[in-house]
Protein backbone atom coordinates (compact mmCIF):
# COMPACT_ATOMS: atom_id res chain seq x y z
CA UNK A 1 0.00 0.00 0.00
CA UNK A 2 3.27 2.44 0.66
CA UNK A 3 4.68 1.32 -2.41
CA UNK A 4 1.27 2.37 -4.10
CA UNK A 5 1.18 5.90 -2.40
CA UNK A 6 4.56 6.42 -3.19
CA UNK A 7 4.20 5.93 -6.77
CA UNK A 8 1.10 7.90 -7.02
CA UNK A 9 2.78 11.26 -5.13
CA UNK A 10 5.63 10.59 -7.65
CA UNK A 11 3.55 10.71 -10.91
CA UNK A 12 1.61 14.04 -9.42
CA UNK A 13 4.82 15.41 -8.71
CA UNK A 14 5.95 14.74 -12.35
CA UNK A 15 2.95 15.44 -13.97
CA UNK A 16 2.94 19.57 -12.18
CA UNK A 17 6.88 19.34 -13.12
CA UNK A 18 5.71 19.06 -16.69
CA UNK A 19 3.28 22.05 -16.42
CA UNK A 20 5.87 24.03 -16.05
CA UNK A 21 7.38 25.49 -18.63
CA UNK A 22 11.01 26.03 -18.65
CA UNK A 23 11.17 29.57 -18.75
CA UNK A 24 9.16 29.97 -15.47
CA UNK A 25 10.84 26.77 -13.39
CA UNK A 26 14.32 28.60 -12.64
CA UNK A 27 12.47 31.80 -11.37
CA UNK A 28 11.78 31.02 -7.29
CA UNK A 29 14.72 30.95 -5.34
CA UNK A 30 15.77 30.90 -1.56
CA UNK A 31 17.51 34.28 -0.99
CA UNK A 32 17.09 36.36 -3.72
CA UNK A 33 15.69 39.98 -4.01
CA UNK A 34 13.78 40.79 -7.49
CA UNK A 35 14.07 44.47 -8.28
CA UNK A 36 12.09 46.17 -11.65
CA UNK A 37 14.30 48.03 -13.65
CA UNK A 38 12.78 51.48 -12.70
CA UNK A 39 12.85 50.57 -8.98
CA UNK A 40 9.16 50.96 -8.79
CA UNK A 41 8.95 47.39 -7.37
CA UNK A 42 10.86 44.95 -5.37
CA UNK A 43 11.11 42.10 -2.98
CA UNK A 44 13.44 39.47 -1.20
CA UNK A 45 12.53 35.60 -0.82
CA UNK A 46 13.83 35.13 2.68
CA UNK A 47 14.17 31.56 4.46
CA UNK A 48 13.99 28.18 3.07
CA UNK A 49 10.72 28.71 1.13
CA UNK A 50 11.74 29.69 -2.76
CA UNK A 51 8.51 31.41 -3.58
CA UNK A 52 7.35 33.60 -1.31
CA UNK A 53 8.68 37.08 -0.36
CA UNK A 54 8.55 40.34 1.12
CA UNK A 55 8.66 43.85 -0.05
CA UNK A 56 7.46 46.54 -1.54
CA UNK A 57 5.43 48.64 -5.07
CA UNK A 58 4.94 51.91 -6.10
CA UNK A 59 1.37 52.83 -7.63
CA UNK A 60 0.37 56.53 -8.33
CA UNK A 61 2.97 58.16 -5.57
CA UNK A 62 1.85 55.39 -3.30
CA UNK A 63 4.31 52.99 -1.66
CA UNK A 64 2.57 50.08 -0.60
CA UNK A 65 4.21 47.07 1.88
CA UNK A 66 3.17 43.29 -0.18
CA UNK A 67 3.54 39.96 0.54
CA UNK A 68 4.83 37.95 -2.57
CA UNK A 69 4.05 34.45 -3.40
CA UNK A 70 5.66 33.32 -7.28
CA UNK A 71 3.30 30.83 -8.80
CA UNK A 72 4.70 29.41 -11.45
CA UNK A 73 2.26 26.41 -12.34
CA UNK A 74 -0.19 29.13 -13.06
CA UNK A 75 2.40 31.37 -14.39
CA UNK A 76 1.35 34.53 -12.15
CA UNK A 77 2.71 36.66 -9.36
CA UNK A 78 0.52 37.05 -6.24
CA UNK A 79 0.94 40.44 -4.17
CA UNK A 80 -0.85 40.44 -0.48
CA UNK A 81 -0.97 43.44 1.79
CA UNK A 82 0.52 42.82 5.13
CA UNK A 83 -2.27 43.08 6.97
CA UNK A 84 -3.83 39.25 5.54
CA UNK A 85 -3.45 36.24 7.18
CA UNK A 86 -3.54 34.26 4.31
CA UNK A 87 -0.77 34.04 1.75
CA UNK A 88 -2.72 31.76 -0.14
CA UNK A 89 -5.89 33.46 0.09
CA UNK A 90 -7.69 36.42 -2.61
CA UNK A 91 -4.24 38.47 -3.49
CA UNK A 92 -4.62 42.27 -3.56
CA UNK A 93 -2.63 42.26 -7.31
CA UNK A 94 -2.18 39.60 -9.55
CA UNK A 95 0.79 39.76 -12.30
CA UNK A 96 0.76 37.52 -15.53
CA UNK A 97 4.44 36.24 -15.68
CA UNK A 98 4.56 37.19 -19.48
CA UNK A 99 8.14 36.03 -20.24
CA UNK A 100 11.00 34.43 -18.10
CA UNK A 101 14.14 33.53 -19.05
CA UNK A 102 15.65 30.66 -18.93
CA UNK A 103 18.29 30.88 -16.45
CA UNK A 104 16.13 32.23 -14.41
CA UNK A 105 17.40 35.61 -13.79
CA UNK A 106 14.99 37.84 -15.59
CA UNK A 107 11.00 37.90 -15.67
CA UNK A 108 8.46 40.59 -17.05
CA UNK A 109 5.11 40.80 -15.13
CA UNK A 110 2.28 42.39 -16.42
CA UNK A 111 -1.24 43.37 -14.37
CA UNK A 112 -4.35 41.49 -14.61
CA UNK A 113 -7.26 43.03 -14.61
CA UNK A 114 -9.48 41.81 -11.56
CA UNK A 115 -12.60 42.31 -13.00
CA UNK A 116 -11.57 39.96 -16.21
CA UNK A 117 -8.75 38.20 -14.87
CA UNK A 118 -7.35 39.36 -18.28
CA UNK A 119 -4.84 41.58 -19.76
CA UNK A 120 -5.56 45.35 -20.65
CA UNK A 121 -3.27 46.49 -23.40
CA UNK A 122 -2.16 49.60 -21.42
CA UNK A 123 -1.69 47.41 -18.49
CA UNK A 124 1.33 48.24 -16.06
CA UNK A 125 4.22 46.09 -16.86
CA UNK A 126 7.37 45.62 -14.45
CA UNK A 127 10.65 43.83 -15.99
CA UNK A 128 12.87 42.40 -12.90
CA UNK A 129 15.79 41.46 -12.64
CA UNK A 130 16.85 38.81 -9.64
CA UNK A 131 20.26 39.00 -7.09
CA UNK A 132 21.39 36.60 -5.29
CA UNK A 133 21.40 37.34 -1.47
CA UNK A 134 24.94 37.19 0.69
CA UNK A 135 25.15 36.85 4.13
CA UNK A 136 26.01 40.07 4.52
CA UNK A 137 22.34 41.56 3.67
CA UNK A 138 20.14 41.97 6.54
CA UNK A 139 17.69 39.38 7.28
CA UNK A 140 14.59 39.32 9.49
CA UNK A 141 12.77 36.11 10.58
CA UNK A 142 9.45 37.89 10.20
CA UNK A 143 9.29 37.52 6.93
CA UNK A 144 10.89 33.52 6.82
CA UNK A 145 7.45 32.74 5.74
CA UNK A 146 6.27 29.05 5.88
CA UNK A 147 9.64 28.51 8.23
CA UNK A 148 9.74 26.78 11.03
CA UNK A 149 13.18 27.00 14.05
CA UNK A 150 14.72 24.44 16.29
CA UNK A 151 17.38 23.58 18.29
CA UNK A 152 17.48 19.93 19.03
CA UNK A 153 20.46 19.77 21.72
CA UNK A 154 18.51 22.28 24.01
CA UNK A 155 14.63 20.98 22.93
CA UNK A 156 13.51 24.30 20.93
CA UNK A 157 10.92 24.30 18.52
CA UNK A 158 8.95 26.91 17.21
CA UNK A 159 6.15 26.48 14.57
CA UNK A 160 4.51 29.22 12.54
CA UNK A 161 0.87 30.12 13.77
CA UNK A 162 -1.82 30.15 10.56
CA UNK A 163 -1.81 34.35 10.74
CA UNK A 164 1.99 34.74 11.43
CA UNK A 165 2.25 37.46 8.79
CA UNK A 166 -0.20 39.89 10.71
CA UNK A 167 1.11 38.55 14.13
CA UNK A 168 4.44 37.57 13.85
CA UNK A 169 3.63 34.60 16.33
CA UNK A 170 4.76 31.03 17.02
CA UNK A 171 3.72 28.26 18.88
CA UNK A 172 6.58 25.70 19.93
CA UNK A 173 7.70 24.31 23.45
CA UNK A 174 11.08 24.19 25.22
CA UNK A 175 12.47 21.61 26.68
CA UNK A 176 13.67 22.35 30.68
CA UNK A 177 15.00 19.47 32.66
CA UNK A 178 12.12 16.49 31.51
CA UNK A 179 9.17 18.42 31.30
CA UNK A 180 7.96 20.29 27.17
CA UNK A 181 6.94 24.10 28.44
CA UNK A 182 4.72 25.27 25.77
CA UNK A 183 4.79 28.45 24.59
CA UNK A 184 4.44 31.26 22.12
CA UNK A 185 6.61 32.98 21.01
CA UNK A 186 5.95 36.83 19.27
CA UNK A 187 8.25 38.99 17.42
CA UNK A 188 7.98 42.57 18.66
CA UNK A 189 9.53 45.94 17.51
CA UNK A 190 12.97 46.33 17.33
CA UNK A 191 14.79 43.46 16.81
CA UNK A 192 12.94 42.39 19.76
CA UNK A 193 10.27 39.43 21.16
CA UNK A 194 8.39 37.90 24.14
CA UNK A 195 7.74 34.09 25.40
CA UNK A 196 4.71 33.27 27.23
CA UNK A 197 3.04 30.37 28.39
CA UNK A 198 -0.75 30.72 29.66
CA UNK A 199 -0.43 34.31 29.00
CA UNK A 200 2.13 34.91 31.04
CA UNK A 201 5.93 36.59 30.06
CA UNK A 202 8.62 33.54 31.00
CA UNK A 203 11.15 35.21 28.30
CA UNK A 204 11.93 38.04 26.59
CA UNK A 205 14.84 39.93 24.77
CA UNK A 206 16.36 40.66 21.42
CA UNK A 207 16.80 38.51 18.12
CA UNK A 208 19.41 38.49 15.42
CA UNK A 209 18.63 36.67 11.79
CA UNK A 210 22.06 35.40 10.10
CA UNK A 211 20.82 33.42 6.85
CA UNK A 212 19.83 30.19 8.47
CA UNK A 213 20.67 31.28 11.79
CA UNK A 214 17.68 32.66 14.89
CA UNK A 215 19.72 33.67 17.47
CA UNK A 216 17.80 34.91 20.37
CA UNK A 217 19.34 36.79 23.13
CA UNK A 218 17.46 36.79 26.84
CA UNK A 219 16.78 40.31 28.44
CA UNK A 220 18.19 39.11 32.11
CA UNK A 221 19.67 35.66 33.46
CA UNK A 222 16.53 33.57 34.23
CA UNK A 223 17.91 30.82 37.21
CA UNK A 224 15.61 28.32 35.22
CA UNK A 225 17.83 28.45 31.71
CA UNK A 226 22.02 27.41 31.56
CA UNK A 227 22.20 29.89 29.33
CA UNK A 228 21.90 33.51 28.49
CA UNK A 229 21.42 32.70 24.16
CA UNK A 230 20.45 30.10 22.21
CA UNK A 231 20.59 29.77 18.47
CA UNK A 232 17.97 28.09 16.48
CA UNK A 233 18.24 26.99 12.67
CA UNK A 234 15.77 26.80 10.23
CA UNK A 235 13.56 23.74 9.03
CA UNK A 236 10.56 22.36 8.16
CA UNK A 237 8.65 21.55 10.95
Amino acid sequence: MKRIVFIVIALLLTTLSSCVSFELRNLPESFTEWSSTDDAFSFQIQGLSDYVGHGEISLTDETIEVYVLINVIQGEVYLHQTDTDDIHGEPYLTFDIEKGSLDGKTMTLVLMDPETDEIKSDALRFDMEKRILTEDDDFDAIYYIENGWENKDLGWELLQTSGFMVKHQMLGYIQHEETKISILFTFKEQQTFEITNNGVIILSGTYETKWLTLKLMFQEDDPNLAYNEIELTAAYI
